[in-house]
């Protein structure tokens, strides 16, 4: 490390540890070079930096420096690639600003279409960001990327493992919610599931539900499933009621998204027949949840984004030791009394 970075770190833990007072004054330049043992250039610098950095601010007309901040806000910047308009990713945003801002961080959001994630990528690298928290939507960052990243609300790939990911049990939770339903009696499920390429997590809950299918000997399980393409409901109808017809003892669906719920609830009251089938979500989405009466999984995303905050930073501070791997926050079941107990009518 060179002396003026030395003398900058030095100079940096006495303003933070209140050494001098805000709005006092700060020594001067002629007072630090005698003190650091350095000449009136490379003091200038230290001092510039320090006024760079929101700590002092010079005078007027030679009156010397004062201190404007014994820490300065932000820290660092922090870049969130984040869809903001879907409630379950407001949520976690919501997660990822308070904590950052009470440990003294700014986070600035970016919902990109899917064809400029790269170029704002490429643009958050080349300016004053210090690391970058990731939703699923964005795909896998290449692992030359020059800052710290941290994934939300998705597992990592086996053999993506030098990076750190935040998300909720994600197979524990299926499997349960398919455990609960199968001990209230539903033999005759479907499963309605939305796998994009980079959407681990929801094969981790579609892997869930059918090796619990299987481990009960639902039979058929691989024809029972349902596959959605991701955002795309328009043909959702036509989808649902073709797998209607295939399976009409349907008593129950699985779902692995509140979206998905959503859609088949209403096609279900638009076929008068409520009365018959149960759908389950997943991620207790407040504008739905209430609406539908379903039971779903409460996947915490604001404790997603506080915990992914956290790891950031502990990454930043710390690039030679940094978190990896996945980071598992415990979900649960909700609203599980509304699912109709059907055992003694089999």
């Amino acid at each position: 490390m060179r002396k003026s970075e030395e003398i900058l770190d030095i100079l940096r833990r006495e303003l933070h540890s209140g050494r001098w007072k805000e709005n006092s004054r700060f020594p001067s330049e002629e007072q630090l070079m005698s003190r650091f043992h350095v000449s009136r250039i490379t003091m200038n610098k230290i001092t510039e930096q320090l006024v760079q950095e929101k700590y002092i601010v010079r005078g007027r007309g030679g009156s010397g420096a004062r201190v404007l901040n014994t820490e300065p806000f932000p820290k660092g910047q922090i870049a969130c690639f984040c869809g903001l308009l879907h409630p379950y990713y407001s949520k976690m945003a919501n997660g990822v600003l308070q904590h950052a801002m009470g440990l003294q961080y700014g986070v600035n959001f970016f919902s990109p279409g899917t064809e400029l994630i790269s170029y704002y990528l490429d643009k958050v690298a080349k300016s004053n960001y210090i690391g970058v928290l990731a939703t699923v939507g964005v795909g896998m960052i290449p692992s030359s990327y020059p800052l710290p990243v941290v994934y939300m609300d998705s597992i990592l790939p086996s053999e993506e493992n030098s990076r750190c990911c935040v998300t909720c049990s994600n197979y524990r939770s299926a499997a349960d919610m398919a455990e609960t339903v199968i001990s209230c009696g539903h033999k005759n499920i479907l499963i309605f599931s939305s796998i994009s390429p980079n959407e681990f997590s929801r094969r981790e809950r579609l892997n869930g539900f059918v090796d619990t299918l299987k481990k009960h000997k639902i039979p058929d399980v691989s024809r029972r499933i349902i596959s959605i393409m991701p955002g795309n409901y328009l043909n959702f109808s036509r989808i649902f009621q073709r797998a209607y017809k295939q399976f009409p003892e349907t008593t129950l669906i699985l779902t692995d998204s509140d979206d998905i719920a959503f859609n088949i609830v209403e096609d279900i009251r638009a076929m008068g027949i409520e009365d018959k089938i149960t759908v389950t979500g997943f991620g207790n989405l407040s504008w739905i949840t209430p609406l539908l009466k379903i039971p779903t999984v409460e996947q915490h995303p604001e404790e997603t984004g506080a915990i992914a905050v956290d790891k950031l930073i502990y990454n930043i501070l710390h690039p030679d030791s940094p978190h990896t791997g996945n980071v598992i926050i415990e979900a649960e079941l909700v609203h599980t009394e509304l699912i109709p107990d059907i055992s003694k009518e089999n």
